[in-house]
């Protein structure tokens, strides 16, 4: 069976942990029926690049980024600019009345605020589901009882290695927040299905966020359960 056609039947069956298992080892694969055409159709293709030379251009905080030369399948040699980001997590927390707890915090790269779910930079090494439940209990103050895999992307591939785990949690319990020193937010509730027509009406600008939403939506949707 198709490996594409085989996580299609997976969803179907609505087996998150078994889901789950199947998406950690496949970073590139969401639970979304024209993504998995897309990788039908650009796995009968190779367009692979090889690299021939790298440069470090800047060690930050965060990223570093890096000046390749790649070679084309063609032969041609091209010039490549590379972010490199430890990846990250981003967890929608969903209470048993439908509601969302979100974020709203500044962000200084657009310079205004940003409504998102909770969400935080992997540690090298880290495990994301730890990293998941680390940023829900810092940012939000609430833990889950269940903690399940929707997808896990690639925000900006064609810059960026950054790989972003989402997952939705549920069975929630509030027990304190405990943000970081230098982290201000306003922590906010909105219903998933209002939510989820902003999504649709893109009025959530936050990538990782809307796709939260879509999913979790869309997978309850499907099992008519909370």
């Amino acid at each position: 069976m198709h490996e594409c056609q085989r996580v299609r039947n997976l969803r179907e069956d609505a087996d998150l942990n078994q889901v789950q298992k199947e998406v950690v080892g496949q970073a590139d694969l969401c639970y979304n029926i024209h993504q998995c055409k897309i990788h039908e159709v650009v796995g009968l293709m190779n367009f692979d690049e090889q690299t021939v030379e790298s440069i470090s251009v800047y060690k930050g905080l965060i990223v570093d980024v890096r000046r390749d030369k790649a070679r084309l399948h063609n032969g041609k040699i091209v010039d490549r600019e590379v972010v490199e980001h430890p990846g990250g997590v981003a967890v929608l927390p969903l209470d048993e009345d439908g509601n969302v707890t979100l974020v709203r915090q500044f962000r200084y790269t657009v310079m205004r605020d940003m409504l998102e779910i909770p969400a935080g930079k992997l540690e090298i090494g880290e495990d994301p589901e730890e990293c998941g439940r680390r940023e829900l209990h810092e940012e939000v103050g609430l833990t889950a009882n269940k903690f399940d895999l929707l997808c896990v992307m690639r925000p900006s591939a064609g810059i960026s290695t950054e790989r972003l785990y989402l997952y939705l949690a549920r069975d929630l319990e509030f027990i304190g927040l405990n943000p970081d020193t230098d982290e201000f937010l306003e922590v906010i509730k909105m219903p998933l299905a209002e939510l989820a027509d902003m999504a649709v009406k893109g009025e959530i600008e936050d990538a990782k966020t809307a796709l939260a939403v879509m999913l979790s939506n869309q997978l309850l949707s499907d099992n008519k359960t909370v």
